[in-house]
């Protein structure tokens, strides 16, 4: 995930090129193919579809709860 220049929108980066999969190593050692769980637009990029290009994120969540170490 990446957010632009400090803002509270993250950018879609995780890239569902592999059959719909994204391969994807945790913090606790293992590693998956996990599929897209949603997309979404962003101010910065108006009109680009990121779900069009198979980018989105992993989970169902909206939020940061799979990518916080905490």
């Amino acid at each position: 995930m990446y957010e632009a220049w400090g803002g509270v929108q993250s950018t879609p980066s995780i890239h569902f090129r592999h059959h719909g999969l994204a391969n994807v190593s945790w913090c606790d050692g293992h590693v998956s193919s996990e599929p897209m769980g949603y997309s979404s637009s962003h101010s910065y990029f108006p009109g680009y579809d990121f779900a069009r290009n198979d980018i989105g994120y992993v989970g169902i969540w909206h939020d940061n709860r799979l990518y916080d170490r905490n």
